[in-house]
């Protein structure tokens, strides 16, 4: 069978809640397509910002500022994550046809948040008790490094956000163009530069609020997934 030469890219996947409308598809070529889920799997983009942001910290010269993943983070979250994107391109609560899917991708937004909490946790563990970073045993930020033919978590997150193919967005079609704006101009702002130990200790307290950001959204999630299917059978 011939392998296509093209074809399209759901910005938030279909498994964590994206549409098909056409706002959360990009045209990809195949084999790019391919190789991008080989390392980002199906998480979705301000995900991969926020894990670039975090593990820049172990990467030996080339961490943000602590103002300037604090930024970030704040920039690439909301309470609820479907607000970093345009309204049509994730799914709202489903129908009684669609509720194996919604739960679906629920399921894969807390599997990820905990994945996240992990390698935060990790990272205040390296920061504090000199523990390993998670980049020196996790693919995730090596396999974007290697994807984007990138130096640095920073270089990355500003391919992540510019790539485009036949004239759109390839990767981040989907998101608000103002949270994408204010992302790019922090990174672009940012000057990467060595681990200092004051930074150690202000980073410790950026993650412990991030953590925290983290652990809320997973209980909100959880409660917003059972309001909704009672919503849906009528009851309160």
């Amino acid at each position: 069978m011939a392998v296509p030469e093209r074809n399209q890219h759901h910005n938030v996947p279909g498994s964590r809640g994206g549409t098909s409308q056409g706002c959360n598809l990009s045209k990809v070529l195949y084999r790019r397509h391919v190789s991008y889920h080989d390392w980002a799997w199906n998480r979705d983009p301000a995900m991969l910002v926020r894990l670039f942001g975090v593990h820049a910290i172990g990467v030996e010269g080339r961490s943000l500022p602590p103002s300037a993943l604090e930024d970030l983070l704040h920039a690439a979250r909301r309470e609820d994550w479907r607000e970093l994107y345009v309204p049509e391109a994730t799914m709202d609560v489903p129908k009684r046809s669609d509720r194996t899917q919604w739960r679906k991708a629920n399921h894969y937004l807390a599997e990820h948040t905990e994945q996240e909490i992990l390698w935060v946790r990790r990272t205040i563990g390296a920061l504090n008790f000199d523990q390993k970073y998670p980049v020196q045993w996790c693919s995730l930020l090596r396999g974007g490094l290697r994807f984007f033919a990138a130096k640095s978590p920073r270089e990355a997150i500003g391919s992540l956000l510019c790539e485009s193919h036949a004239g759109e967005l390839t990767w981040v079609k989907a998101m608000e163009s103002t949270v994408r704006a204010e992302i790019l101009g922090i990174t672009r702002k940012a000057q990467e530069e060595p681990l200092s130990v004051k930074d150690r200790e202000t980073f410790v307290d950026i993650l412990i609020s991030h953590e925290q950001f983290l652990l809320h959204s997973i209980l909100a999630n959880e409660h917003g997934e059972i309001m909704g299917e009672k919503k849906e059978r009528g009851e309160q």
